[in-house]
């Protein structure tokens, strides 16, 4: 037994010498280059190809839950500008680190359009702690969207950069960031030719940053202003947040290019700070308009019992909790914000029971006498708006006012919502009357023929809003009050941009924009994939706007994260809803924003 078993151990430990020996001799020397596995294409010319490649590890994101592999970067570049220098390595059974110079072998592999390594073991490792390649430089925004030559390569955006879009970011870790704040094409620029202009620039100005990690819904810890904590209703990342520098590695997956980082980042608040009321308003009487989302009394059990026929579904609220939570949020925001008289959107169109229910909350809460004006139903719509207001410090004037299809046969009720025209007098005496808007949205859903987003950036139903606007200022100007009241403040959610059709045609009526007035062109009360802008509108009259005393779009919920609403609906199948994703003050009570300004008259 002993002279039959000596001879195989001796070949056994020959063999394993011999491949020690051969394993050790590939370092530097392997006979295919990276560059040479990722080709000048948008696909690997090996691709499945068995292959050995060497280089230095410069982004470990190994093991379950994560991207399973790491990122392996030559160590000297090739003469080839059009080739990545990097490949990703679909292995984590053997450890590695940044720094770790390392042979690989393995097959090559497209995964999600990602060239990589699979099937993959370390050969050899060479050396630990080589230094990094210089990482490339990227900058915002991008002179071309093809970023293949970087694929999978150590790169660095090094300056400073602005949270853009936060809607994956707990699903997915995903953030977006731009170089500077993105704003939709007609909020600053004129329908068409420029608005297009815009759209580009804001196309090659973004570039998405992910959390190296696979799975879904990974509980975050972000780092703001050199304090790290858990991410929450709380603790959150808002828009307009920035970040300097961000390094890590250019990834690929689903038809876009990522940043995987390699390290803790950053945040600085900067001008994206909360402010939990608002500040510079300094009109005896202040005005506001605040699109509440949906704020029905009635619980959306899915039957259609809404509407003035309850033909409609209800929207909102699932349940008496959630209802209640809506509620706090919404009054919270209101009380916040110091408003005296506010024009309101997306009421349940009732009788009187959700403004009630509002009223008394706030009446509640404030300690403060509330009213409102009991329009009662207005068309057959399943939302309306409406006008609320603190006793001590306005009281209404005669009857309210309605510009539907009664009032003007030709206004289009299926697609606004009818206008309420109130007017008021101060405690000093003195007579406004303000309209609650609520205008045809830019959804596209049944649009036909002229109705259908027309290319120039004003998305669907553009010329409605636009005959909407020539009917309002014609209904204003024959005094449907029949008071004789000069000041006019127009107020609400007017779905459209500060440079669109309809809102120039109330300018030409003679109305200023307060925000552009105020602000200038790059304000904003909502955000839409990445991009703000400003749907929520106060317009006054000329006559008023030199008693104007302050203005503020009070920025709430467009720089927020929507996951931090009243809803208790699970974040998606199997995974419930974070009970810190839910706090009771303004932040995240709709997806607009108040405005709100002061008046002296």
């Amino acid at each position: 037994m002993k002279n039959s078993i000596a001879p195989k151990l001796s070949l056994a430990l020959a063999l394993l010498v011999s491949f020690h020996s051969q394993a050790s001799t590939m370092c530097n020397r392997t006979s295919v280059t990276i560059a040479e596995v990722q080709g000048d294409g948008a696909k690997s010319p090996l691709l499945g190809q068995k292959v050995t490649v060497e280089g230095v590890v410069v982004g470990d994101f190994q093991g379950k839950g994560a991207l399973e592999g790491f990122y392996l970067q030559s160590l000297k570049a090739d003469d080839n500008p059009k080739t990545s220098e990097a490949v990703f390595v679909h292995h984590s059974k053997t450890d590695v680190s940044l720094g770790s110079h390392v042979v690989v072998h393995g097959m090559v592999s497209e995964r999600h359009d990602l060239t990589q390594i699979h099937s993959a073991m370390i050969g050899d490792v060479c050396a630990e702690q080589v230094p990094l390649p210089e990482a490339t430089a990227i900058t915002l925004p991008l002179s071309d969207k093809n970023l293949e030559p970087f694929e999978g390569m150590r790169v660095t955006l090094p300056q400073q950069l602005t949270v853009t879009d936060t809607y994956s970011f707990a699903k997915h870790g995903q953030i977006t960031l731009s170089a500077g704040r993105l704003f939709s094409a007609t909020q600053v620029a004129m329908p068409g030719a420029d608005a297009k202009k815009v759209m580009l620039q804001n196309a090659m100005n973004q570039i998405k940053l992910d959390d190296g990690k696979n799975k879904s819904f990974a509980d975050q810890t972000i780092t703001v202003d050199h304090v790290g904590k858990r991410f929450s209703a709380k603790n959150p990342v808002r828009l307009g947040y920035q970040v300097s520098p961000v390094t890590g590695v250019l990834d690929y997956a689903f038809g876009e290019y990522k940043i995987q980082p390699t390290s803790q980042l950053q945040f600085t608040a900067g001008g994206s700070l909360r402010t939990p009321v608002v500040q510079g308003i300094n009109g005896q009487l202040k005005v506001a308009t605040f699109n509440i989302e949906n704020f029905f009394h009635t619980i959306d059990n899915g039957i259609e019992i809404c509407g003035p026929k309850k033909s409609w579904g209800c929207r909102g609220a699932d349940s008496e909790q959630e209802f209640n939570r809506q509620l706090n949020k919404t009054v919270s925001a209101i009380v916040q914000s110091g408003a005296d008289v506010v024009a309101l959107q997306e009421l349940q169109n009732d009788d009187d029971a959700s403004v009630k229910a509002l009223v008394n909350a706030l009446n509640k809460a404030s300690k403060t006498a509330w009213g409102f004006v009991d329009s009662g139903y207005l068309a057959d719509d399943v939302i309306k708006v409406g006008i609320i207001y603190k006793k001590q410090a306005v009281k209404p004037v005669g009857e309210f006012a309605v510009l539907d299809n009664k009032s003007d046969p030709e206004f289009k009720v299926h697609r606004h919502r009818p206008i309420l025209l109130q007017g008021f007098e101060t405690r000093s005496g003195k007579q406004f009357q303000l309209a609650s808007i609520h205008l045809k949205s830019k959804s596209c859903r049944e649009a036909k023929g002229d109705n259908k987003a027309q290319g120039d950036g004003q998305g669907c139903y553009a010329g409605e809003r636009a005959l909407a606007a020539k009917q309002l200022v014609a209904w204003i100007k024959s005094d449907p009050l029949g008071l004789g009241i000069e000041h006019t403040v127009l107020a609400g959610d007017f779905n459209s941009y500060g440079r669109e059709d309809s809102i120039r045609i109330l300018e030409a009526g003679g109305y200023t924009d307060l925000a552009r007035h105020e602000i200038g062109d790059q304000n904003w009360t909502t955000s839409y994939r990445g991009k703000v802008g400003a749907l929520d509108h106060i317009m006054v009259s000329r006559n008023v706007l030199e008693y104007t005393n302050g203005f503020k779009q009070w920025h709430i919920n467009s720089d927020e994260f929507r996951g931090f609403s009243y809803d208790l609906e699970g974040l998606d199948e199997g995974q419930d809803r974070p009970k810190h994703f839910y706090d009771k003050g303004p932040f995240s009570s709709s997806d607009h924003d108040l405005v709100i300004m002061g008046l002296d008259l």
